[in-house]
C-alpha cells in the first residue's frame, strides 16, 4: 500500500463518517458503499499503523497502571 498523507487520512475520516450514516448491519458485503467503507477504513488503519504504532505494553507497565487505578503503592 502506498504512503498515506495526513491530508488523505483526514479526508478518509470524513468520508468514513458519511458512509457510516448510510451503511448499516443489514448492508450486503458486496454493496458498493460497503466496499468503499472497507477500503477507507483500511487506508485509515494503514496510516495509524505507520504514525501511531504504540505496540503492546510490557507486563510491568500493565501492573503499574492497574496498581495506580486501584490506589495501591508500588
Amino acid at each position: 500500500m502506498k504512503l498515506v498523507t495526513h491530508k488523505e487520512c483526514i479526508a478518509a475520516n470524513i468520508r468514513l463518517e458519511a458512509l457510516l450514516k448510510k451503511v448499516g448491519n443489514d448492508t450486503l458485503e458486496d454493496a458498493p458503499q460497503m466496499k468503499e467503507l472497507l477500503e477507507v477504513s483500511d487506508l485509515i488503519e494503514h496510516y495509524e499503523e505507520i504514525y501511531f504504532n504504540f505496540g503492546l505494553p510490557f507486563l510491568q507497565e500493565m501492573v503499574e497502571l492497574r496498581m495506580f487505578e486501584m490506589g495501591l503503592k508500588s
